[in-house]
């Protein structure tokens, strides 16, 4: 019953914020990423798997302060930062959400008008993990952030596209659980290399996280609760154009197969 009312309300999801009318879908706004080749990978039942989703959302930036009262239903305890001073210093904000507290937050995202703007499919096989992109930068950019040790950090990047680097690791023998790690980082376009160990990758360590999830478990992420842009969340949450909006993004525990 678990898991029907799982797949229920999540397969509704997209549908409920984006505020589609019946029957019209979400065509233009569906966006999967396989991981890797699904065809014969599903043939090897040995192989452990773990079936995530990640939505974007979308809303106003007037509808912003509609939106705080999902944070009274999520949990920040279960993540583990690397330093939650650093992650709140730059702008982010995270909490891991239950199956049964959907409905509540789903109703205040309704009220807060929030649209889903893509979702991103997700099939992780043998510990390993993929790059969720959310953001493209067009020319050259400088920003300043709080590193993991609490230093401002300088650093030029672009052009190229910010991305969520999700991985997924069995958490020992138990069954029916996956840790999740969660890295924002930004990936160049360019051939140079920003370090020997990330490459033309920029790692923002400050603000990645860890957690345990199992199905039916979800983890926000989205800026900081007043509002303060600094150049990273900006990077990870804003948008101008066509209009401005804020940015949000659900990662969701879909399935786990040991």
């Amino acid at each position: 019953m678990a898991r029907l009312f799982l797949a229920l309300n999540f397969c509704l999801l997209s549908a409920v914020l984006s505020g589609c009318e019946s029957g019209s879908g979400l065509a233009s706004s569906l966006d999967e990423l396989k991981i890797q080749d699904l065809a014969p990978a599903l043939h090897e039942e040995h192989r452990s798997s773990q079936d995530l989703r990640v939505y974007t959302f979308r809303f106003t930036t007037e509808n912003f302060n509609a939106t705080k009262n999902i944070w009274s239903h999520l949990f920040t305890r279960p993540l583990k930062f690397v330093n939650f001073q650093a992650f709140e210093a730059n702008g982010f904000r995270a909490g891991l959400g239950k199956l049964e507290t959907w409905n509540k937050i789903a109703r205040i995202l309704r009220k807060a008008q929030v649209k889903t703007a893509k979702t991103t499919s997700l099939w992780v096989f043998d510990d390993k993990g993929n790059d969720v992109y959310v953001d493209e930068l067009n020319s050259r950019r400088s920003i300043f952030y709080t590193s993991a040790d609490g230093k401002t950090i300088g650093s030029t990047i672009g052009p190229g596209s910010a991305a969520l680097a999700i991985n997924v690791a069995k958490l020992g023998t138990a069954r029916g659980v996956c840790k999740v790690r969660v890295q924002p980082i930004f990936r160049s376009l360019a051939k140079e290399k920003y370090s020997k160990e990330a490459g033309n990758r920029v790692i923002f360590h400050s603000v990645g996280f860890e957690l345990t999830m199992c199905p039916g478990d979800f983890v926000f992420l989205g800026p900081s609760r007043d509002m303060r842009w600094m150049p990273l969340s900006d990077l990870f949450f804003k948008e101008l154009k066509p209009r401005p909006t804020v940015k949000m993004y659900m990662i969701l525990c879909r399935r786990i197969t040991d």
